[in-house]
């Protein structure tokens, strides 16, 4: 998985968050107007009821309360819970609790921070509950004013133009100059008194001109044409679902239209965005409908469960996606909604899913062993010098270790810094993982006391020649803790035949406190010699 894992497509939507549907009054036929505002795109790895995912496992269904897409199932957090679509028309609403998480068009006022609706009363706009996109005008089925009779003067009553605001009055003189009551003329118009060719009798008892296409009426009988379509006078009955008679610069004219329905005609079919109808301009009787290779929601993953494309029906709804758990040795390809082989080690991957180990570090690999990913993707175990073993770096044999623990072989030696090479060390113990033979600079045995002199180390023999210790000339030569110094002048008695050099004598030969003697030839006086150094502060020299 790129990124986080993300889950499931949900049942059905396009991409991100749309941008919010702008509602606007059209022009003098008071069409609605204005554009619907662009929607995002879903968000990266994270499904729009779609958007490319990988394993989605912990995001919310919908109608759950949300804060950001990238955490509901569908990708998209519409009026603050996981929705289904990108729900952005100025009458939707994604968080009614009758269909909390489910896309409705709704009645009143727009929800939330979607633009209110235009208008002034008694002409102000509102939601109907059946158009989701825009708000919807009253048309001059709803009064302003209504007709009215003073002094001999009507006054025609005024309705709504369907445009937000309402029709001017017009005022004339009643025929007889007087008024029958205070809503119309005395003696006027009416079915036993009819109008004259080219008039029609308006509510006041006037009779008027007939009106032309194009001019704002209220009823048929006001137009020459007899038909009086979205509020003013048309050239035909004008009733098909994409037709409009009240166009910006075609007023009166019967036209095919774009975009939704006008004014009471029958909405298209569809709620959600990428499959919802609409008026192509092409039909004038029926809306058209994204085909069935129009995507509703993209493939996707649900944690192991694959979910398919969801497309739509040509008939403004998506069709239910497939859902197939994948079993062992499966993952979940979200790009196609399908489960998949699980990949060997060091083929490219996305997500821990998808590798047979269980571990995706770029490739598919094995963290217990891999020198390169040990137990973490990165972690690298120096070549030559440690082994990934059950997901920790071990050293090898040789390499230096505090505990057994720390090996590959589970085997740590000590040994001991061995300076003078004389086979005996001194210091703390070294470590060192399963070898038995002391490294170059190491010694098995510990105790010398002085290792800058290979001649001084325990079970040493007796010098004749002494030698410095670190710059001092008497030392322990044997490293038994007993310091031998030099004293001369003190005889011990005869010698025995010495015939061999080094020879080892009793210490009783020389008297009390005598450690070792040794008879030893002495080439300058072609005879043997007598040392005998002492426990005490003496070295007894020449008892020739």
């Amino acid at each position: 998985a790129g990124g986080a894992s993300v889950g499931s497509g949900g049942s059905k939507g396009p991409g991100g968050t749309g941008g919010m549907v702008a509602s606007g009054t059209g022009g003098a036929g008071g069409a609605i107007g204005g554009a619907a505002g662009a929607h995002a795109p879903g968000g990266s790895g994270g499904a729009r009821d779609g958007g490319t995912s990988q394993d989605g496992g912990g995001l919310s269904a919908n109608g759950t309360p949300c804060t950001a897409g990238t955490s509901c199932t569908s990708g998209m957090c519409i009026d603050g819970v996981c929705c289904n679509d990108t729900c952005m028309g100025q009458c939707q609403s994604c968080s009614e609790s009758s269909n909390m998480g489910r896309c409705v068009a709704v009645s009143g006022t727009p929800r939330n921070k979607r633009a209110p609706c235009g208008g002034t009363s008694p002409c102000q706009s509102s939601c109907d509950g059946t158009n989701g996109a825009a708000c919807t005008f009253p048309g001059n089925s709803t009064q302003c004013t209504a007709a009215s009779c003073a002094s001999g003067g009507a006054t025609t009553a005024t309705t709504c133009n369907g445009a937000g605001a309402c029709t001017q009055a017009t005022t004339m003189a009643c025929s007889s100059n007087q008024c029958a009551d205070a809503t119309k003329c005395s003696g006027g118009c009416s079915g036993a008194s009819p109008c004259s060719t080219g008039q029609y009798c308006d509510t006041t008892g006037v009779c008027l001109p007939l009106k032309t296409a194009g001019t704002q009426c209220q009823n048929n009988n006001e137009c020459s044409s007899t038909y009086c379509v979205d509020n003013v006078c048309c050239g035909s009955a004008c009733g098909g679902q994409c037709q409009g008679c009240n166009e910006t610069g075609t007023p009166g004219m019967c036209v095919t239209v774009k975009g939704a329905p006008r004014g009471s005609r029958k909405p298209c079919a569809g709620t959600v965005a990428a499959c919802a109808g609409s008026c192509d301009g092409t039909s004038a009787t029926q809306c058209g409908y994204p085909g069935t290779a129009a995507v509703c929601s993209q493939p996707s993953c649900s944690g192991s469960t694959a979910i398919s494309a969801s497309l739509c029906d040509g008939q403004g709804d998506c069709t239910t996606p497939t859902t197939t758990g994948c079993g062992a040795g499966t993952y979940c390809n979200a790009s196609a909604g399908s489960c998949a082989n699980q990949l060997a080690n060091g083929v490219a991957c996305q997500s821990d899913a998808q590798c047979t180990s269980g571990s995706c570090c770029g490739v598919c690999t094995n963290k217990t062993t891999d020198n390169s990913n040990c137990g973490a993707c990165g972690t690298v175990c120096p070549a030559g010098q440690q082994m990934c073993v059950s997901g920790h770096c071990l050293a090898d044999d040789g390499q230096k270790c505090s505990s057994a623990g720390q090996c590959v072989s589970g085997v740590c030696n000590n040994f001991y810094a061995d300076a003078d090479a004389d086979g005996y060390g001194t210091g703390a113990a070294v470590g060192f993982c399963k070898i038995t033979v002391a490294p170059t600079g190491y010694a098995t045995a510990n105790g010398d006391c002085c290792d800058s002199n290979a001649a001084i180390h325990p079970g040493a023999g007796f010098q004749t020649m002494e030698g410095a210790c670190n710059g001092v000339v008497t030392w322990d030569y044997n490293c038994d803790g007993i310091v031998e110094t030099q004293a001369q002048g003190v005889t011990c008695g005869p010698p025995p035949a010495c015939a061999l050099m080094g020879t080892n004598l009793d210490p009783s030969n020389c008297g009390a406190n005598i450690e070792t003697c040794i008879c030893e030839y002495i080439s300058g006086n072609n005879d043997c010699a007598y040392f005998c150094p002492t426990a005490g502060p003496g070295y007894m020299m020449g008892c020739n």
